[in-house]
């Protein structure tokens, strides 16, 4: 079978399916799948947000003067593209102990699931992280979007310091392990919550699942219906579903996020949405190369709106 037929079922038949596959892979991407922005292309990508308000605003009667000087409410924080690539090999001798065409769709196939696993869980893991893996290439997750300028400083090319509305809610114990209470938990809550904008969304590791879990029997409270559809259990916290997500760090402490998902967004390029890249012969070797690009990057547009608790021993009690 030639490579060019096999790029053609591969490209036809397996990628939509991965792309699908990863992400599905875990609630967070969920989320944002559900919301995902495609891009057609731009040096950067550009977020208006508003970090100021207004001090023109006010009453006034009959002739009144108004207020009309200028003022620049609204800024742009700008996000650089992030990549992802994965190879599909495909070797003569692979060809050859997989003759037939069925045997080459279940090697296609085979390969493709090892392709999928592999970004499912690097772009799983990242899109927690801050963006300063692998010489700062990776995608700029939760860690540098939800931070008081503790660990991040700028965020989307505007300082935290100059702009104090661009901080995100961040609750840390110096590394030292705490236990999760109820007390403590309705307080880092609160700290995202502003008039009628608070989060929707709790995700944390499994240890912290049980923690929260015992604390609340024998009343708990499980939501009716799996938002996710991954055939997780998922609590309820002040209407808001609690999920466990396994690629939230725990070690050697635990984390919990508090996320409004209104003002998260993942944008995606329309040119690398999992674009396969048709196998290629390689010039010195009886074996062939196929590649799956993917680019796009997490934007959270209102950062004071959301939580990162972390510090968390699921071991102690209060």
């Amino acid at each position: 079978m030639s490579y060019d037929v096999i790029s053609s079922i591969t490209n036809n038949v397996f990628i939509p399916v991965l792309a699908d596959n990863v992400f599905k892979s875990n609630p967070l991407f969920i989320l944002l799948h559900r919301k995902m922005k495609k891009l057609t292309g731009g040096g950067k990508i550009i977020q208006p947000i508003n970090l100021k308000k207004s001090v023109t605003a006010k009453s006034y009667s009959g002739a009144d003067l108004l207020d009309i000087q200028f003022e620049q409410l609204i800024q742009s924080a700008e996000y650089d593209w992030c990549q992802y690539a994965e190879t599909l090999p495909f070797t003569g001798l692979d060809d050859l102990r997989n003759s037939g065409p069925a045997g080459v769709i279940n090697l296609i196939r085979a390969n493709v699931e090892i392709c999928e696993m592999s970004m499912r869980d690097k772009m799983g893991a990242d899109v927690y992280g801050d963006g300063t893996g692998n010489n700062g290439k990776n995608i700029l997750g939760l860690a540098a979007a939800v931070d008081d300028g503790t660990n991040v400083g700028t965020y989307g090319m505007i300082s935290r310091t100059l702009f104090t509305n661009w901080k995100g809610n961040y609750s840390a114990n110096a590394g030292v392990g705490r236990a999760l209470t109820l007390p403590l938990m309705n307080s880092i809550f609160e700290l995202a919550v502003i008039d009628n904008s608070r989060p929707d969304q709790i995700l944390t590791t499994h240890g912290m699942f049980v923690r929260y879990l015992n604390l609340l029997q024998p009343n708990t409270r499980y939501m009716n219906t799996d938002i996710y559809n991954m055939g997780s259990p998922t609590l309820n916290y002040q209407d808001r579903p609690i999920v466990v997500d396994d690629q939230i760090t725990s070690t050697p402490l635990h984390y919990m996020w508090m996320l409004n998902m209104r003002w998260m967004q993942l944008y995606v390029h329309a040119e690398r949405n999992f674009r396969f890249v048709n196998f290629q012969q390689l010039p010195q070797q009886d074996a062939a190369v196929g590649k799956v690009l993917w680019a796009g990057q997490l934007v959270c547009a209102s950062p004071r709106l959301q939580t990162q608790a972390r510090d968390f021993d699921p071991t102690l009690t209060a």
